[in-house]
């Protein structure tokens, strides 16, 4: 295993939403608006993420709404990894080196690289992370191992 592959994520983007779903809400989902749990699961064709209607204060929410990922374009992977480079890095990673890295430009690594420094919960988030991808590593070594 390279140094690089240490911090590839092997996450579709559904993968990522379950384990930002399960980091923030657990198994209860609460509005970001009026703290409910009173929703209901709208279903949407060809959504990978789940949108959840509020019968309290009636307005739809997603797991993204006030957190660093909310109104991004990005594909939430490119934000994973990006936790993963700018934080478990020996020293800080440069815009430039990361935008190689992710394959976006240098002024979206900029601004990637400013918004993970504000997340307020890293420390934790890290952790499953880390814990997630071990586990991704694992089931792809059994499987490279099956196959040879």
């Amino acid at each position: 295993m390279t140094n690089d592959d240490k911090f590839k994520i092997n996450f579709t983007n559904k993968e990522c939403i379950d384990i930002l779903e399960a980091f923030y809400w657990g198994t209860k989902k609460i509005c970001p608006y009026c703290n409910s749990e009173n929703h209901s699961l709208r279903i949407i064709k060809n959504r990978e993420i789940n949108i959840y209607h509020c019968n309290n204060c009636n307005t739809d929410y997603t797991v993204l709404v006030n957190t660093i990922f909310q109104n991004t374009k990005l594909p939430l992977t490119k934000w994973f990894e990006t936790i993963l480079l700018t934080t478990q890095s020996t020293k800080k990673i440069s815009a430039r080196l990361l935008a190689h890295k992710i394959c976006v430009t240098k002024d979206t690594a900029l601004r990637l690289i400013k918004n993970v420094e504000n997340f307020d919960a890293k420390e934790e988030f890290i952790q499953i992370l880390e814990e997630r991808t071990k586990k991704e590593r694992i089931i792809n070594d059994q499987k490279t191992r099956k196959t040879n």
